[in-house]
């Protein structure tokens, strides 16, 4: 190749992501603050112009120049229906420019005309500027998905796009034509199989019917619906709690742009949390006007506002299947790809048509976060009884109390098929502890040689932390004492909750509270290296337990063939840097899922009469018992 290098750029209506192919695999390149996603989000200030998170991150104090969705223009006239629907959920302005919409920002105190593809090209541009920092050379060419339903302009206006950005496009491909190539690149499939790939992402659904086999890929049929996605959902719940608003205060949001913008970010939220949980709150303080807004919304009303949205799904596969001439009977696999195929109902959907044949998530981990309960090695019988009698009340008979850290290396190794003799360290760290345990694996065979535990040390703490700096910085600016306001105090940790998961990907992060105490409206940044300051002395004591748990395996660092992580907090990137210091630059293992590994071990421990685990061996250590039988 000489030099040269192309690279993979999925523009996305929401988020953005950028991959390269070398040293025979596909590597996708975080940005700056550490993200593997870019969020698809331009932003123009009084000084500069913002690209990604950054921009995304100072929406709610900048609606009117802060331009997102932009995506969902391009190939559009402005008197498009779709177009106008759009328009009355998006804060800043956009225009009719001889039929054709154009996006009005101020920057640098001057109003400014933009066009979608010339916002399309800043995305594609900070997409080239990422992958040439981390590739340490000039970045000319790429290859750039799109979603199967556009049209030869709007994919030429893509190309365009590319140009300006200063790339030349190799080819443009569909987005779900890309995953199913993925699919079938992962799972070297070398029978012949059908596959439909269903892609629901934030503003469309795109289907693809395909036959693999081994290196060969056929795309039978392609079919699109556009205006269906994540972006929709999110529109009705708006919809819904303005109505709701309107009743109960009979007050207009829609006259107030900065409110209607913290009201979506709060629904984009909820959506999210509905994905995963049965309710979801909505806690705005002094929305409008000076009124709070707090409301819970359950799953079964977001369904039903938006259930004819999740059924016309459907249309787009009976479609596919039809131009592809196969019935259902003949698709072999089904892969989920987009983030609102995360939506239960729309998997609900999707299995009833194929009468109940399973999904393929694989494509799509999980990304959600966990605490994990501590289990207090010197009280064993009380803690452990009292989990074995809200089992009982739950009406399980509860076979077996386990140490979440021994779970996880139990899903280590099988997941990885062990043959020879390997030392595991499973370091997990969750919302209120640290626990590590120190295995010896070899194919089915798991003997615990150590366990030690820390309490009081994981990410309530760290959030603790960054509440009392906040409190101080509060009293020294207003000379008001947070503390006398449990209402101040709740939502300046629930602000502090977020930030700090913000932090674990992006360098910093906004705390934005309307009317904390006494009328104060609080806006503040906080930094990765402050929050680092803050915590010091808490992330360097994770080491502790690890010594504790080597002396106790009588075995050194060095021994340590293989560290796993588990536990939403093990994201923090000081955390992962303090832990592969003092093992000496060695590769942390976070192939496990975070929030599954746990369960995955626990499941195979009620296995014991399948094929596939009746011979797995758990030898205990003594005087903290990993499998206690009760």
């Amino acid at each position: 190749m000489c030099g040269r290098r192309a690279i993979g750029i999925d523009f996305g209506t929401v988020y953005s992501c950028v991959a390269v192919f070398q040293n025979g695999k596909v590597e996708i390149i975080s940005n700056e603050q550490g993200n593997r996603i870019t969020s698809s989000c331009v932003a123009f200030t009084n000084n500069k112009r913002l690209i990604g998170d950054a921009a995304k991150s100072q929406i709610s104090m900048n609606p009117k120049n802060t331009i997102f969705g932009f995506k969902r223009l391009i190939g559009c006239k402005f008197d498009d229906a779709t177009v106008q629907a759009d328009m009355k959920h998006w804060p800043f302005k956009v225009i009719n420019d001889n039929g054709k919409p154009k996006i009005q920002v101020e920057y640098k105190n001057q109003i400014k005309l933009f066009t979608p593809e010339e916002l399309s090209s800043m995305i594609l541009a900070n997409m080239k500027d990422i992958a040439e920092i981390y590739l340490g050379r000039k970045i000319s060419e790429a290859v750039i998905t799109v979603p199967a339903y556009f049209n030869y302009s709007q994919r030429q206006s893509i190309k365009d796009a590319g140009i300006i950005a200063g790339l030349n496009v190799l080819r443009i491909i569909d987005e779900s034509t890309t995953a199913a190539i993925a699919y079938g690149l992962v799972n070297k499939i070398s029978a012949e199989r059908n596959v439909l790939v269903f892609d629901l992402g934030a503003s469309n659904v795109n289907i693809t019917v395909l036959t693999i086999e081994e290196d060969i890929f056929e795309v039978k049929s392609i079919a699109s619906s556009t205006h269906l996605g994540g972006e929709d959902y999110v529109n009705r719940i708006v919809e819904y709690f303005v109505r709701e608003f309107k009743r109960k205060h009979n007050k207009d949001l829609q006259d107030n742009k900065r409110s209607l913008q913290r009201l979506r970010n709060a629904c984009e939220c909820a959506k999210l949390t509905l994905s995963s949980s049965c309710q979801a709150s909505i806690e705005i303080d002094s929305l409008h006007e000076g009124i709070d807004f707090y409301w819970t919304i359950t799953r079964e009303c977001f369904e039903e506002l938006n259930i004819d949205l999740f059924r016309s799904t459907i249309e787009p596969i009976e479609k596919a299947l039809g131009d592809a001439k196969m019935d259902k009977a003949s698709i072999h696999e089904i892969i989920l790809v987009g983030g609102s195929t995360r939506i239960p109902k729309v998997q609900q959907i999707l299995q009833d048509f194929f009468n109940g044949k399973q999904l393929n998530r694989s494509m799509e981990p999980d990304e959600a976060t966990q605490d994990d309960d501590y289990d207090d090695p010197k009280r064993p019988t009380s803690k452990r009884q009292a989990i074995k009698d809200a089992g009982a009340i739950a009406g399980l008979t509860v076979l077996c109390i386990m140490n979440e850290s021994t779970t996880t290396a139990i899903a280590y190794g099988l997941v990885n098929k062990i043959s020879a003799e390997r030392n595991v360290l499973a370091f997990d760290l969750g919302g209120s502890n640290v626990n590590i345990t120190v295995l010896k694996i070899e194919e089915d065979d798991f003997k615990a040689t150590s366990i030690a535990s820390s309490i009081h040390l994981g990410g309530d703490d760290f959030v603790n932390r960054m509440v009392e700096y906040f409190v101080r910085d509060f009293k020294r600016k207003y000379n008001k004492d947070l503390q006398d306001s449990k209402r101040g105090l709740r939502q300046l940790r629930n602000a502090c909750e977020f930030a700090k998961l913000t932090l674990s990907s992006s360098c910093q992060a906004s705390i934005e509270i309307d009317s904390l105490h006494e009328d104060i409206d609080f806006y503040w940044t906080i930094t990765r290296e402050c929050c680092e300051e803050l915590n010091a002395d808490l992330f360097r004591s994770t080491i502790e337990p690890i010594e504790k748990a080597l002396r106790d395996a009588k075995i050194d660092k060095a021994s340590v063939h293989e560290i796993v992580l588990v536990g939403g907090s093990t994201r923090i990137p000081k955390v992962q840097q303090i832990l592969q210091d003092f093992f000496n630059g060695k590769q942390l293992n976070r192939s496990m899922e975070l929030d599954e590994a746990v369960a995955y071990g626990a499941a195979v421990l009620t296995g014991d009469k399948s094929e596939e685990v009746k011979d797995l061996l758990l030898m205990e250590v003594v005087p903290h018992s990993l499998a206690s039988k009760i």
